[in-house]
Order: structure tokens, then sequence, then C-alpha cells
């Protein structure tokens, strides 16, 4: 009798195990099938994430149902330390094996070679991102415009990051817009203050580099930048406007090449023909050689200059003069 009782308890608890074997067999089952609300997109894994992060990100990114299965079937077929970092394009929908599969083959490379210019203002490198797949233009000006975010890179005075994404090769890294954005600052800290720390004179870092921004959209042939710089600090010193076209076009949508009379009457503080000193914020991002004109300035007794049309310029210490200058160079 007892025996008999003991069988039929057996035979419940195995009929429950079984049960219970078959749901989770059954639930494994459809959590190993793709997202039903799957869409095809990029992810990104970075170098060093363990199976457990890998699986998260890939939650949150819909291309997976669940996380846990995901790191113990990458125990199961031996290949939780075979994962690979990089950018995966996930363009149909996968089972659980397939992603795991395709994540040890590696994905596209998570940098992006990019070439800053000399000189480049804040929105045509927003531009260079978009072109180079990085973001969006409107999310890069977005993220500069966070200037709080970034205050620990730049002067204490600092109204924008206008001037201090320094110009240079770079590999950024996709999806990380923030990280890029430091890369470049950190950049300009580490060149401005080896230039800066010998400079004896009285302008303050943020006047230098709105200057040198100046001196970079003016001068064509390097030997010029420190005579350009020269000529702009003379004005600053006889409290004469620095007369730049450079400050003016910077907020022009397409100025041209000669200023007309309407746009040298616009009411900014960016139109050094109007105003004295300096503007508000630098006019673009300029280079090193410009910096250490600013700092090393050729002394002159020149208040004038005006383009050759030759990639030089013809100087002059009088306004008379510099009239002569103009008619040489005018067709």
């Amino acid at each position: 009798m007892k025996i008999i009782k003991l069988l039929k308890l057996f035979m419940i608890i195995f009929i429950i195990l079984l049960l219970i074997f078959l749901s989770l067999g059954l639930y494994a089952y459809e959590e190993f099938k793709p997202p039903k609300d799957f869409e095809p997109k990029k992810v990104y894994i970075k170098e060093g994430m363990s199976p457990k992060e890998i699986g998260k990100k890939l939650k949150e990114e819909n291309i997976i149902k669940n996380e846990s299965l995901f790191v113990l079937f990458a125990k199961y077929y031996d290949i939780d330390k075979k994962l690979k970092s990089g950018i995966y394009e996930f363009n149909e929908k996968m089972n659980l094996k397939e992603v795991l599969f395709k994540l040890t083959q590696g994905g596209l490379p998570p940098f992006v070679k990019v070439t800053i210019k000399e000189g480049l203002t804040l929105k045509e490198i927003a531009i260079l991102f978009e072109e180079n797949g990085l973001c969006t233009k409107e999310k890069f000006l977005e993220e500069v415009n966070k200037i709080e975010s970034y205050k620990d890179y730049i002067f204490d005075d600092a109204k924008s990051l206008e001037g201090f994404l320094y110009p240079d090769t770079y590999y950024f890294e996709k999806d990380n817009l923030n990280k890029n954005i430091i890369m470049m600052l950190e950049n300009f800290n580490l060149k401005f203050n080896e230039v800066y720390k010998d400079y004896k004179g009285s302008l303050n870092k943020y006047d230098i580099l709105k200057l040198a921004s100046i001196v970079e959209k003016e001068a064509m042939v390097d030997e010029e930048r420190p005579l350009i710089a020269g000529v702009f600090l003379n004005r600053l010193e006889i409290g004469m406007p620095l007369q730049a076209d450079p400050t003016l076009k910077y907020i022009l949508d397409n100025p041209s090449y000669l200023l007309s009379k309407k746009e040298l009457e616009i009411d900014s503080p960016y139109n050094s023909y109007k105003y004295t000193g300096f503007p508000p914020t630098p006019i673009c991002n300029p280079s090193i050689k410009s910096i250490y004109a600013v700092l090393n300035p050729e002394k002159t007794e020149f208040l004038y200059f005006v383009a050759d049309g030759n990639g030089r310029h013809l100087f002059a210490k009088t306004f008379e003069e510099h009239l002569r200058n103009i008619n040489k160079v005018l067709p």
C-alpha cells in the first residue's frame, strides 16, 4: 500500500517536473526567437564589454528578447570569450543563436578618420560630422551649445566652443559625440598651453583666441600671420575698430567676397567696422600658427592691409597709402 502511494507521489512529482520543464522549454523557445517588433538598425559593441553587457545592449536595442538566455547560450556554445567589438548591422530578424555567432565575426571598425581643417567654424565642422556618418549636423550643434558640459575644457569667460575645437586629424568614435568633442578640446588645451606658457603680453586667453581666429581668416601665407596680428594690435592700441571683414561674414549666411554697404551697416557686435574691440566669440577654430602669431606679433607701424589678389597683402601706415594700395589691386 505504501509502495503504491509512493509510486503515485513520484508520478505526481514527475508530471509536475515534466510540466515545469516543458513550460521552461516553451518559454526558452519563444525567447530564443527574434522580437516581433524588430526594426533594422546598427548596434555598436564596445571593446571590453562582457557577455552580460552585450546581452543588455542587444535587449535594449530590441535585437534579442532575453539577455539572460544570451549569456547562458554564449557559454553553452563556448563562444562567450569570442564575442568581438565593432558596429554590427542587423538588417533582418535573427534568432539568438544567429545573433551570437554573428558577434564572433567582428563588426565594422567603430572609428572614423576625419580631418578638421584650419579655420573651420562650428557649423562647418557639424557638416563634416554629418558627412562622415558620426551624427547629424543638428545634433552636433545642439551638443556644442551645451557650454556647461564642457566648462572644464574652455576658458572661464568663454561664451562658446567656437575656437576650442582644435584643427587636426582625428579618429572619432561612432555614437560617442561627447567623447569626440572632448578629444578636440583636450588637444586644443595641450597645444595652446604649450605656446602660451612664455607669453608676456596683456591680452587675456580668450581675447588671444578671438584675435587668432581673425588672423586665421585673414592670412593666406604663414609668414604674414605675425604681421597681420601686429596690425590688429596696433588698431586696438589706438582705439581703432578692427575693421575685419571675417568678423561680419561670420554671421552672414552667404557672404560675398566684398561686403556691401548694406552689410557694413548691420548692427551686430560681430561688425568690427561698427564696434571697437573683439567680437563676442572667436569666428573660427584657428591653427596653432595663428595663435602663435598673436602671442608673438611682428612689431610694425602698419595700420592697414589689403589682399593683392595673389595670396598676399599690401600693407600701409596711413589711410591715404592704403587707398593707393586698394587702387593697385582693383580690376
